[in-house]
């Protein structure tokens, strides 16, 4: 398979390849009226941030070292270049995009981790921290206030401390979060109890409040205009804050880092944790079973009945009939 950068940079389409360098293609998906990452301003420092941004982003896209999830948002900024740059009779763009992605995520695949495991408590806190991709499949409204600690496995506490840390960590990338539950109101809940504790984080953390900015505009989960308006301010207002939290989820949910279905297909015979579904060498299942007396028993899918899983459930639930209704994040939930 060719390298990313080998599409974008080096092959030919009507005589040139389509970017000069990685500086031209951040300019030209900054320049774009259409691009999701436009800078409609001409403020110099406004758009100094939002290519320093973009040049980091890509840089690490295409470095061997790196590894970065692909945004719904660079995926249809690419597209909406290319189609501008190629005859479309000639070359398939959607195609092209297509093959430069699965060369960005078989880069990501080479890079690999050392695994240390001990109990399955252990094993699975270990594997939900490497996954890129999360699927939960649960047939009751998974509670979003983070309790205290408990000598048994959280889910709920281990995925959203996760989200916060990622969210505020520059360092660390995000990863993709998919919810199903059977009922709509169980969706609904859960984008609110996510509104509120990610509210409820902002104003514990306001001193290191601009850490927390830089970290999400890197993360593309904050725009540079809001940015900008929110590095001259001294305090932030409760409506702030509700502006701001609605940003970062409406990102979330354009950049599918956070999806939420309401799927009646019958699925919920025990809660499922689905680790990259997408990837066939690395895919995982576990379940969590209630116990009164030991609190939560962890099972682990031996590897061919997470191949039976794959191709009998979770190929067939993403299929149109079967997928469900996807809820998405808006302001007045």
């Amino acid at each position: 398979m060719k390298e990313a950068s080998t599409y974008l940079f080096e092959d030919l389409y009507e005589g040139r390849p389509l970017f000069k360098s990685q500086l031209d293609l951040v300019n030209q998906l900054l320049n774009d009226e259409n691009n999701p990452y436009y800078i409609g301003s001409k403020d110099a420092d406004q758009y100094s941030k939002a290519q320093s941004r973009l040049k980091t982003y890509i840089s690490q896209l295409l470095s061997h070292s790196a590894n970065r999830n692909i945004t719904e948002d660079f995926k249809r900024g690419l597209i909406q270049l290319i189609e501008k740059k190629i005859d479309t009779t000639k070359y398939n763009v959607e195609e092209l995009v297509v093959s430069l992605i699965l060369a960005l995520k078989n880069k990501n695949s080479r890079i690999t981790k050392t695994e240390t495991k001990n109990t399955i408590k252990d094993q699975l806190t270990y594997d939900l921290s490497e996954a890129s991709y999360i699927a939960i499949i649960t047939s009751k409204p998974l509670e979003i206030d983070i309790q205290n600690e408990t000598i048994f496995f959280s889910l709920r506490n281990f995925l959203f401390k996760d989200l916060l840390d990622r969210l505020s960590d520059v360092n660390k990338d995000l990863k993709i979060y998919r919810f199903n539950f059977p009922l709509d109101t169980y969706c609904y809940l859960f984008w609110r109890g996510l509104k509120r504790i990610l509210k409820n984080y902002i104003n514990e953390n306001i001193t290191t409040i601009t850490t927390l900015f830089d970290s999400l505009y890197e993360k593309f989960a904050l725009k540079t205009a809001t940015l900008i308006e929110l590095e001259k301010k001294s305090e932030y207002t409760d409506r702030d804050i509700n502006e701001l939290v609605n940003e970062i989820l409406k990102g979330l949910y354009r950049n599918r880092y956070i999806l939420v279905f309401n799927t009646t297909a019958p699925i919920y015979g025990m809660p499922l944790i689905i680790l990259n579904p997408t990837d066939q060498r690395n895919m995982k299942v576990y379940t969590l079973l209630q116990d009164e007396k030991e609190g939560i028993n962890i099972f682990k899918y031996p590897e061919q009945d997470c191949v039976l899983w794959r191709v009998f459930v979770w190929d067939k639930l993403k299929s149109k009939n079967l997928a469900g209704v996807e809820i998405p994040y808006s302001d007045d939930i």
